[in-house]
């Protein structure tokens, strides 16, 4: 509720703690799935590093690395889903990294990887089958020629250009 009351009265949901925390962070860190969709709702950024206090105990594979996104702390798949069909503004590029953020598969010298044009993440060419025009995406995204998804948000981003074009228009 107290989430809820400063994301209302105008609170920025990316302004981080000394250690890089944000309000994204501490949801998915309490696994408050509902909490993360509103933060989203707000314009929060995916792919603000933090650096995690060695006390706090991580409940998921850090793969070798003390600096935490927030899409790391999410192995559930509808978890993932929810959060990323939340996005409502244009994400900055997540950080490269030597795996995939989706498949967690280590990124070779000659493998394809490439960043989502939805959600930022690095994803391997597996995780990335699709490249979709223009108008699936937001109008905000300000995306003009075909771009690159992860299979994640191609589902997400078909299935709203499918839902738009089954409303009845209204004269």
């Amino acid at each position: 509720e107290m989430l809820y009351d400063m994301l209302y009265h105008g609170a920025n949901p990316n302004i981080p703690s000394q250690t890089g925390c944000t309000a994204l962070h501490l949801t998915l860190y309490h696994r408050d799935i509902d909490s993360a969709v509103q933060v989203m709702n707000r314009g929060a950024e995916l792919h603000l590093l933090w650096n995690k206090p060695k006390r706090w105990i991580g409940f998921w594979d850090d793969m070798g690395t003390s600096e935490v996104l927030a899409l790391d702390m999410i192995s559930d798949e509808n978890a993932l889903h929810r959060v990323l069909a939340a996005i409502g503004k244009p994400q900055k590029w997540a950080p490269n990294r030597p795996w995939c953020m989706h498949c967690k598969t280590m990124l070779g010298s000659f493998a394809r990887a490439l960043h989502c044009r939805h959600c930022g993440r690095l994803v391997c060419g597996a995780c990335s089958q699709q490249s979709l025009s223009p108008e699936f995406f937001p109008k905000s995204f300000e995306i003009y020629e075909s771009s690159w998804v992860c299979i994640v948000c191609e589902k997400i981003l078909v299935s709203r250009k499918d839902d738009d074009s089954t409303q009845p228009t209204t004269p």
